[in-house]
């Protein structure tokens, strides 16, 4: 849009309102030089719904196995393998798994 600003000017609201202002200090707060500029309801609606739906899951504090994570092994996405194990960095190997101790008395 231009710097120039002719006035009288029309000013759109979000809710489909309209009015014509005589000046900026006239224009309510909120209100658009276009109409274009608001989301129709419907898609507005939708759009908060798509953006609570995307809202990051936070990463759990250890994987199936129990390991915590550990940013010099582990990819920072901080994401599972479909085993439930941290994803391993680009040419880190996962350790073995520690043995278990003999329990015979």
């Amino acid at each position: 849009m231009s710097e120039f600003q002719a006035w009288p000017s029309w000013r759109y609201g979000p809710n489909g309102e309209s009015v014509l202002c005589e000046n900026e200090a006239e224009v309510p707060k909120g209100f658009k030089d276009h109409p274009a500029a608001f989301d129709k309801p419907e898609k507005a609606e939708k759009t908060a719904k798509a953006a609570e739906e995307t809202k990051p899951v936070e990463a759990p504090a250890v994987d199936s196995s129990g390991a915590p994570f550990d940013p010099a092994l582990h990819a920072a996405s901080r994401s599972l393998t479909k085993d439930g194990l941290w994803r391993m960095k680009v040419g880190v190997k996962r350790p073995a798994a520690p043995a278990a101790p003999n329990l015979d008395l």
